[in-house]
């Protein structure tokens, strides 16, 4: 069976109206104050695992009878799920694509070239963007913010590199640069514990810095309910600030 075009209108009324009726039962609980909801957050994998987590650790501790869903999707589906009214906020690392979204800046990220101890970059203190050119690269998967951004910023230092392998997630590409099957550029913060064990080493790229902003989504027309308006005010404070 199909919709007709008549059903996909109907659907699409029936999908705001369910979600004003949403919005509207948020609204009468919160004259009862932040004693219970639901936060629906979204996030790219990067921001998802190694920066959000902290952060709702602290927003918990001051709401404990908030339940928090956080869902780890690509960019793009971030910005579907927050024009179906599947999410309060998102958080991400790529660009914003779809219309009806409001960006904010909330923190930056670096990404750094990452390699095994046993890799022969490992003993130099810096190599050229030059040097890249050849290498087995580990790149993560088309779509993530991380690809488009590497992709990038080696396009525009003149440097075309040789995918050995596409993987998913940070933690797939870690295991298999520490195995010495490649090199890769990845976040700073998602390789912290690994650099700091020494599984893998941190080599910077002479005249090449490369950086991303990590952007908080909305949608333009939403009215932000109070929980997920808390959990902005979180972001936004200091990590030592207390409630």
């Amino acid at each position: 069976m199909r919709l007709t075009e008549a059903g996909r209108v109907l659907d699409d009324y029936a999908t705001r109206i369910l979600a004003l009726i949403e919005e509207a039962r948020v609204a009468l609980d919160e004259l009862k104050g932040l004693h219970r909801g639901r936060l629906l957050l979204g996030a790219t994998p990067t921001p998802g695992t190694y920066l959000l987590p902290a952060l709702l650790g602290r927003f918990k501790q001051n709401y404990p009878q908030i339940e928090i869903v956080l869902r780890i999707r690509d960019t793009r589906r971030i910005q579907e799920m927050l024009l179906q009214h599947e999410l309060h906020l998102g958080v991400i690392g790529g660009k914003v694509v779809l219309p009806d979204i409001d960006a904010s800046v909330w923190t930056g990220d670096e990404l750094v070239l990452v390699v095994a101890p046993g890799h022969r970059f490992a003993t130099l203190g810096s190599v050229r963007a030059a040097d890249l050119a050849g290498q087995p690269f580990i790149l993560r998967e088309r779509g993530s913010g991380n690809r488009e951004t590497v992709d990038e910023a080696l396009h525009r230092a003149g440097v075309y590199v040789r995918p050995a392998f596409e993987l998913e997630g940070a933690e797939m590409v870690k295991q298999a640069v520490a195995a010495n099957l490649g090199i890769s550029i990845l976040s700073r913060c998602a390789v912290e514990l690994e650099v700091a064990a020494g599984r893998l080493r941190i080599i910077p790229i002479e005249g090449l810095r490369i950086e991303r902003a990590i952007w908080l989504l909305r949608r333009r027309d939403q009215r932000l309910p109070r929980v997920a308006q808390a959990f902005v005010d979180t972001l936004d404070a200091p990590a030592s600030a207390a409630r």
